[in-house]
């Protein structure tokens, strides 16, 4: 059975300058901007490492800023991967200064033996602090999401009735004039950002 989901390329703006800093892809905008958001705010609070993009949105925060997301293009699911390759290199080509640390296309798949060779570059010399590797034992004691706790009935039956008329997961398929227009939408918005960021 075809996965007939569509995925979303987006772009997280500097609020400061409107230029790109990172390009990535979603099936759930909302949800994956606000996970941008918590694992920065970790960082922040944390003194351990932080990839780059994290960094820069940490420095947001730290100024009461978050970044904007723009959705810049969308294609069905099975394509995602070149589509955000060759959004991350036309990005790169135009001399935008992406927090991008690899190519893009690698998800939740394993990564390609150069995507590997990067992720080793970077993590090279990385060593944890004692007090870093306290403060992780601290708060993983006691916690058991892994560990096939069921929910109880009570848990399941507040579950089942938050859910109720819930269609958001019934894989309803958007119509070609529906796909069309959020097409050209996106288009829109992406364009005019844009021009923002060049004037």
């Amino acid at each position: 059975m075809s996965d007939r989901r569509m995925a979303m390329i987006y772009a997280l703006q500097d609020p400061r300058t409107g230029i790109i800093r990172y390009v990535g892809k979603t099936v759930q905008p909302r949800k994956r901007f606000l996970e941008h958001i918590r694992v920065a705010r970790k960082k922040v609070a944390s003194t351990g490492p932080a990839c780059h993009r994290d960094r820069w949105i940490g420095q947001l925060l730290n100024e009461g800023l978050e970044p904007a997301m723009v959705i810049i293009e969308e294609v069905p699911y099975a394509e995602w991967a070149r589509a955000e390759q060759g959004q991350i290199a036309a990005h790169r080509a135009a001399g935008v200064p992406l927090t991008n640390c690899t190519d893009g296309g690698e998800g939740c798949v394993n990564p390609t033996p150069e995507a590997r060779a990067r992720l080793s570059a970077a993590k090279k010399g990385c060593v944890f602090t004692e007090e870093h590797r306290a403060r992780i034992s601290a708060a993983n004691k006691g916690h058991k999401r892994c560990l096939g706790k069921k929910a109880s009935p009570e848990a399941r039956a507040h579950m089942s009735a938050a859910n109720k008329g819930n269609t958001n997961c019934l894989g309803r398929n958007v119509s070609q004039e529906t796909r069309a227009k959020m097409s050209v939408a996106s288009k829109a918005v992406w364009a005019g950002k844009k021009q923002e960021a060049q004037s």
